[in-house]
C-alpha cells in the first residue's frame, strides 16, 4: 500500500492512490452483501496484528479477498440473530478467530487469591 512520491523536491512515503476494481474479488464480496450491511451490525474488529497464538495466521482482506459464499452465510446468520429479538446475543461462530480465543480463555487465578490469603488496607494519598 505504501510507496514513495516526490513532493516539494523530497521523496515522501504515502499510501498509493488506487481506484476500486469493480471486477475484483473485494468489490464482488461487498456487492453481494452491501444491501444487508446498510442496516445490520456486521463487522469484525481485526484488532492489533497477532504475531503468535489465535489469529496469527489469519490473512487480511487486503491480502486475500473473502470467500463470497461464506460472507453471505455469515451475514444471513447475523440477520437471523438480530431478527430473533436477542439483539445483544453474539454467536461465537460469527466472531473472529481472535475474539473466539478471548471468549474461551480462562485466566489463571493466583493461588493466594483463591484461598483468600490476602488483606487490603487503605493508604494515605500521595503525590507523585
Amino acid at each position: 500500500m505504501m510507496h514513495l512520491e516526490r513532493r516539494a523536491g523530497k521523496d515522501k512515503p504515502v499510501i498509493e492512490k488506487a481506484l476500486v476494481e469493480l471486477d475484483g474479488g473485494m468489490f464482488k464480496a461487498f456487492q453481494a452483501v452491501r444491501d444487508k450491511w446498510a442496516y445490520l451490525d456486521c463487522y469484525v474488529s481485526p484488532g492489533p496484528i497477532q504475531f503468535s497464538g489465535a489469529a496469527s495466521d489469519e490473512l487480511n482482506f487486503m491480502v486475500q479477498a473473502p470467500d463470497v459464499q461464506q460472507l453471505i452465510a455469515e451475514t444471513d446468520a447475523q440477520e437471523a440473530l438480530e431478527n430473533s429479538g436477542k439483539r445483544f446475543a453474539r454467536k461465537i461462530e460469527l466472531m473472529s478467530e481472535l475474539s473466539q480465543a478471548r471468549v474461551k480463555d480462562v485466566p489463571e487465578i493466583p493461588e493466594f487469591l483463591q484461598k483468600g490469603q490476602f488483606s487490603i488496607s487503605a493508604s494515605k494519598k500521595s503525590v507523585p
